[in-house]
């Protein structure tokens, strides 16, 4: 009786073993225009004001200890590739944090009435934004947040 409960035992060691051996790893994007000495600060912010300065936060697990590089894929509202930033992530103990920023800037001549609305030379940066993180050129995570003048 005592070695069946023993190979119970071990059984169960071996199958939580493998499944942690075996995680996949997990990629999450939040977003967020606060930060404390240059380190965003998250908040998981889903819409923002032309003039903040948009972090896209990046969260991984269940990662081996060698180095990734991630690219994060800005859409505008057209859907158009706006901006991409590569973003090294260092693991440790399995788990990295990066994060990458995007600050929308007026269309040349635009600036010069912004005093009368905020908005003028902002209207392409106006609505939905689809942001996708990209690891060995393909999707692991995306996210959306609005932009509003």
């Amino acid at each position: 009786m005592l070695q069946k409960v023993f190979a119970c035992i071990f059984f169960i060691i071996y199958l939580t073993s493998a499944g942690a051996a075996t995680a996949k790893p997990e990629y999450l994007l939040s977003f967020s225009a606060e930060h404390t000495n240059g380190i965003p600060v998250n908040t998981d912010q889903q819409s923002f004001n032309c003039s903040d300065q948009i972090y896209s936060i990046i969260s991984a697990s269940n990662l081996s200890d060698e180095p990734v590089q991630a690219n994060i894929i800005w859409r505008n509202p057209a859907g158009q590739i706006q901006e991409q930033t590569p973003v090294n992530l260092f693991p440790v103990e399995g788990n990295a944090f990066g994060w990458a920023w995007l600050k929308l800037h007026k269309a040349t001549g635009a600036a010069l009435l912004s005093f009368v609305d905020d908005s003028i030379g902002m209207d392409d940066f106006i609505g939905d934004w689809h942001i996708e993180l990209h690891i060995d050129n393909r999707k692991v995570a995306s996210g959306n947040f609005n932009v509003l003048c």
